[in-house]
């Protein structure tokens, strides 16, 4: 049957195609909007820290030449394998999405010991963590017609409610963005968001070998060998315009101060400007 339909809508016009798939996200957005539970930590902590800073960690291999225990007073978020350097910065929030990453790691990060984790509601049975966790109801991109249809619609939306439900969409920053502006940090800090992957040849399916991004990472072992990969580009970009666009409403400041960093979207500045207290 869904060949059937799937080659029954490849011969509709392509303005047809696209206003059907675009209504299949909006329909998939509505459907967890309305049928999920709110997380109750979050839904009581919006806005509970307002006016903080908060340092956000992405995996970019700039990592190793910062001196992250400098951080340890500082509110810090990190994704997915900085759980294994969770315990030098005092590591406060961590948040994880990908389906690639974390069955390969789900032991490490069971034992990670921070204030609050945040973890997709489907995967609350594979995980038995000893953190306090907040589970997601998370809204995943569907991929349809080509790239250039994508290039608009994934991610699909930004989420000012992420106690309701939270988009995903590029990468995992992008999901630690929407819960950051909502629990009111007034300044977010971007560290080893290099973003270089100048050296990457297209894939129509954005599906890599693990092989390819040994170096891309502040851990070399931070892929296992012969792994799939998901990378997309422009939903990455896009997810962060976003994000720019929604903390320049709530008039939050979000800075890459990540070493060399490729990504031009967010203003940048120098690491120890901030360890340091000065401001922008």
């Amino acid at each position: 049957m869904k060949t059937i339909i799937k080659n029954f809508l490849n011969t509709l016009p392509r303005a047809t195609q696209e206003r059907v798939f675009y209504n299949e996200n909006l329909l998939n957005a509505w459907y967890v909007k309305f049928f999920s539970k709110k997380d109750t930590w979050l839904s009581s902590n919006k806005n509970s820290y307002k006016g903080k800073r908060l340092f956000l960690l992405a995996t970019g291999p700039s990592l190793n030449n910062v001196d992250l225990t400098l951080l340890k007073d500082e509110y810090t978020m990190g994704v997915n394998g900085i759980y294994k350097i969770s315990n030098d910065i005092g590591l406060n929030f961590f948040i994880t999405v990908s389906s690639f990453y974390y069955k390969n790691n789900i032991k490490g990060i069971n034992e990670l010991r921070v204030d609050r984790c945040f973890i997709p509601k489907k995967l609350k049975k594979t995980f038995n963590l000893k953190s306090d966790v907040s589970y997601m109801n998370v809204i995943y991109p569907k991929y349809r017609i080509d790239n250039e249809f994508s290039k608009r619609t994934v991610p699909f939306d930004f989420s000012t409610h992420p106690d309701e439900y939270i988009y995903a969409g590029g990468t995992v920053i992008f999901l630690a963005l929407q819960i950051a502006i909502y629990l009111g940090f007034k300044e977010i800090i971007l560290l080893g968001l290099d973003h270089n992957y100048a050296d990457l040849k297209n894939s129509s399916d954005k599906s890599y070998q693990s092989s390819n991004f040994d170096k891309s990472h502040f851990d070399s072992s931070y892929h296992s060998p012969n792994t799939d990969v998901h990378v997309d580009l422009d939903a990455m970009e896009r997810g962060y315009e976003l994000a720019k666009y929604h903390a320049s409403k709530s008039k939050v400041n979000i800075i890459n101060a990540t070493e060399n960093s490729k990504l031009n979207v967010f203003k940048k500045r120098r690491v120890m400007d901030y360890i340091r207290g000065d401001k922008c």
